[in-house]
């Protein structure tokens, strides 16, 4: 049995859609265990999974990981689903309180590098439970990842408040860095080669169906996230799960940042079959 991680949110359902809807098989005997971004980092490195999508900044603190080729959540500018709303400007942050979600790894560096390198301010991050509202009763500005970013949304252009500022956090990554932004990798631990290789394999085909099957996909999360249909399919077509080149350059860009804000130690070597 192979115990693959699943994120919690509706950014990956497209690579999980033909193993759920019995369209792919596998002789690996897949059982699919679901979990928030940082509770699948935790999984992975305890042992208690053997594969899941993997936080990006989580890779460079362990690149013993191994990774399967051609898979990431990633976008190429707006993201959708990974958001900062915020009482003030992202300049005016300087010495504020700003909430981060628990269940956050990359997000909350991405974040980080932004206000940190791009508006040259030093936020108080506090971890909080991912509820907007609450966030915002004590801190100027809150971080929301995923589903919970996507229904503070309200499902369109609407904000919470009317005095609360939305800020797409792939949106400012692209507009500083002019890069793609990756959140996740496909990562391994435990598993023989020839595993790995069928597993990407499965998944790759899981995903070819996903990405045929979009609208029945939105149609799913347009229903469990309670937004409606027209940006349930927008959302999926911010969101990318490819890994190219291009990829590649703005997850090193990501690194680069991280190590100099001290998030990480390293810049990790990409192995080099990863495209």
């Amino acid at each position: 049995m192979v115990k693959l991680g699943r994120i919690d949110f509706a950014n990956s359902d497209p690579v999980y859609h033909g193993l759920e809807s019995g369209e792919v098989d596998s002789e690996l005997d897949i059982r699919l265990v679901d979990g928030f971004p940082r509770s699948l980092n935790s999984m992975l490195e305890r042992g208690d999974i053997d594969a899941a999508p993997l936080s990006s900044v989580e890779y460079a603190r362990n690149p013993d990981y191994g990774l399967l080729p051609g898979l990431s959540v990633s976008s190429d500018g707006e993201v959708g689903s990974i958001l900062l709303f915020s009482r003030r400007s992202p300049e005016e942050l300087d010495g504020e309180v700003v909430a981060v979600p628990a269940t956050s790894a990359t997000s909350t560096v991405l974040l980080e590098i932004l206000l940190r390198l791009f508006h040259d301010v030093e936020p108080e991050f506090d971890v909080r439970h991912p509820d907007v509202e609450s966030m915002l009763d004590d801190a100027s500005a809150a971080l929301l990842i995923g589903d919970h970013a996507l229904m503070a949304r309200r499902g369109g252009e609407e904000a919470p408040a009317e005095d609360v500022e939305v800020h797409d956090l792939g949106e400012m990554w692209k507009d500083a860095t002019g890069e793609r932004m990756v959140y996740a990798l496909w990562a391994y631990t435990g598993l023989s080669p020839e595993e790995a290789e069928a597993l990407a394999e499965v998944l790759e085909e899981s995903k070819r169906v996903g990405y045929r099957e979009k609208d029945s996909i939105a149609r799913d999360i347009a229903e469990d996230v309670e937004v409606p249909l027209e940006y349930a399919n927008r959302y999926l077509d911010l969101i990318d799960h490819g890994f190219t080149g291009e990829h590649q350059s703005g997850l090193r860009k990501y690194y680069e940042f991280a190590r100099e804000i001290d998030a990480v130690e390293e810049v990790p070597e990409l192995p080099e079959d990863l495209i």
